[in-house]
């Protein structure tokens, strides 16, 4: 039990017993209130950050040196909304403490406010608490594009709701990553993709392959490309028919088997495909759904075990449909 860990520990144990017991959930907001005054000062930030402690004790850690204790308190569902307002008229300038404001205030002005300390600084908390708040106003978004934390611009990238203007300009981007975080978005302008496709890394111009909002034009030209882009490409059902049949040229088995599993391709692959050496692609041929019934037929008759039950089921569930 709490109480007696804190009690029965031995004194040069006392330090770990302490910290113990402020991550608990099972400690009382009395012992937690008494932990608040502690000297360490992640005990002290596990106070913060624990659900049960108290309301006094909260308010008096907003106030704490530590930024990490202060963070801690802003971010407890548990602390009252007028610690909350009192801290964020406060002027904090801790970056620990303003990254926790950015992840989880409400203000807009207040995201605002603190948007212009994302964008100058190598590593930024603030940054990334504000590419994950939902609440984040499209303007701000639009400042931390210029943020010297590549994974901030990283973060934006990703977002879902990243407007489409910003991901043209990340597109660009001098960092690699943030420029394959672009290639693999599908609200990316095609002419943005278009561009990535011929850029000089292979893991961005593999997204762009798979990406099925990339130009036809630019999947067609990419069939030359190194054989990690080339199965990219021949598994896009954005891919067209005469560009996966010059895939298909290569006889690779990896890209005969992505292909294969493509629901874009052309009959006259898969029935090609149905009868390779590879039993692998001739088990994705037996469950595309663009395969006749006809190829399903005679795979339902395979050597391989797994094709033919592939085969069958596929049958099955297409007459069941």
């Amino acid at each position: 039990m709490p109480k007696q860990l804190a009690r029965n520990a031995p004194a040069n144990n006392r330090p770990v017993a302490a910290y113990a017991l402020a991550k608990s959930m099972m400690a009382t907001p009395e012992q937690l209130d008494k932990l608040s005054r502690a000297s360490g000062e992640r005990t002290r930030e596990h106070v913060a950050c624990n659900r049960r402690t108290g309301a006094g004790a909260l308010a008096a850690l907003a106030q704490d040196r530590c930024p990490r204790v202060r963070a801690g308190v802003y971010s407890n569902p548990s602390t009252p909304m007028e610690v909350i307002d009192r801290m964020e008229k406060s002027g904090e300038r801790s970056e620990i403490v303003l990254g926790a404001f950015a992840e989880r205030s409400a203000n807009t002005d207040l995201l605002r406010r603190v948007a212009a300390r994302a964008c100058w600084s190598s590593y930024s908390p603030i940054g990334r608490g504000l590419v994950a708040n939902t609440a984040c106003p499209p303007d701000v978004l639009v400042l931390l594009m210029r943020s010297e934390d590549s994974t901030v611009r990283q973060s934006l990238a990703r977002l879902a709701s990243c407007p489409a203007p910003v991901l043209a300009e990340l597109s660009k981007d001098k960092d690699q990553d943030v420029r394959a975080a672009c290639a693999s978005r599908h609200n990316t302008p095609r002419r943005c993709l278009a561009a990535l496709a011929r850029d000089e890394w292979y893991e961005v111009r593999a997204r762009v392959a798979a990406n099925q909002n990339t130009p036809p034009k630019s999947l067609s030209d990419m069939t030359d490309d190194s054989s990690y882009v080339l199965e990219c490409l021949a598994a896009n059902k954005s891919t067209p028919q005469d560009a996966l049949r010059c895939l298909y040229e290569y006889e690779d088995q990896c890209i005969e088997e992505a292909i294969a599993s493509n629901p874009s391709a052309p009959v006259d692959l898969l029935q090609e495909l149905s009868e390779c050496v590879n039993s692998t692609a001739r088990e994705y041929v037996a469950w595309n759904p663009s395969t006749p019934l006809s190829i399903l037929h005679a795979l339902a008759e395979d050597w391989n075990v797994n094709v033919r039950t592939s085969a069958i089921a596929a049958i099955v569930s297409r007459c069941d449909a």
